[in-house]
């Protein structure tokens, strides 16, 4: 009887072990996940912050491009209206 109560108690004795050894790995688990989450959420950040100051660079080049188009515009609509006015060395 005592032999049967030594081996249940064996028994009960792996199962926790294994038990304790599943919970540390889950742990461990969490922990790497936690981890890469983390990770993640920097990285996203720095993309934000990235792909921002990518909008702001490419809105002022616009703007930029929109002004010489403006500018070449105007002077060759002036060139033609002084050339059809025949102001154009005399006035």
């Amino acid at each position: 009887k005592i032999q049967k109560v030594r081996g249940e108690i064996e028994e009960v004795k792996q199962v926790m072990t294994e038990n304790i050894e599943r919970i540390l790995d889950r742990g461990d688990k969490i922990d790497l996940l936690v981890d890469k989450s983390l990770n993640l959420n920097l990285q996203a950040s720095k993309f934000k912050k990235s792909s921002s100051q990518l909008q702001r660079k490419m809105w002022w080049n616009n703007v930029k491009l929109q002004a010489i188009i403006v500018c070449s515009v105007s002077v060759v609509f002036l060139v033609i209206i002084l050339g059809a006015t025949k102001c154009f060395g005399h006035c």
